[in-house]
């Protein structure tokens, strides 16, 4: 006897019109499927996703605040054991270029763990270049590069309640520099 699967097959033009990028998974960790908007993201070509489980995937996940995240620890792998964060924003390594990313996956059947999940990769990298920028447009003097007064306060109260936490050897040092005349 055959046996049968569950998950449904999902017509690649309809993957391919969506912007983000897309992995149908199976049951059993296979990527079954992969839209060109994923393939572009990675810098791999179809047969290069498809070819792989979520467990053992073409994309290395990092956390900002974690670093490099198992396979074995990421959504997708999480989801198909039926406990996942619904939404992360992480940096997705590829064949290519490295790019910020939301990604949220969700069973095809919430109803039949058996259906398996789609993945969704939705490319933030603009986004969150442009947040960048702007802390830097706000901490950064425009004319001299420096730290703006408000940064300089910042970082110093923050130091200063680390040495009141960590307590000795840690110290906190200032150097003030008055240029006379500049302006």
């Amino acid at each position: 006897m055959q046996a049968v699967s569950n998950t449904p097959t999902v017509p690649t033009r309809f993957l391919d019109a969506l912007r983000e990028g897309v992995a149908v998974v199976a049951p059993s960790g296979q990527i079954l499927a992969a839209n060109a908007a994923l393939c572009e993201l990675l810098g791999l070509s179809v047969d290069d996703v498809t070819s792989r489980t979520v467990l053992q995937p073409p994309w290395q996940l990092e956390s900002p605040s974690l670093g490099a995240i198992d396979p074995q620890d990421s959504t997708p792998a999480l989801a198909l054991d039926g406990s996942h964060q619904s939404e992360i924003t992480v940096l997705l390594h590829g064949a290519g270029v490295a790019h910020w990313v939301k990604l949220r996956v969700t069973r095809l059947d919430p109803f039949d763990p058996a259906a398996g999940l789609v993945a969704v990769f939705e490319d933030q990298t603009e986004v969150i270049q442009a947040q960048h920028n702007l802390r830097n447009a706000l901490h950064t003097d425009p004319l001299t590069g420096l730290a703006t007064r408000e940064r300089i306060t910042s970082v110093a109260a923050e130091s200063l309640d680390r040495v009141a936490t960590q307590g000795p050897p840690n110290r906190v040092g200032v150097l003030h520099i008055d240029l006379d005349g500049f302006r």
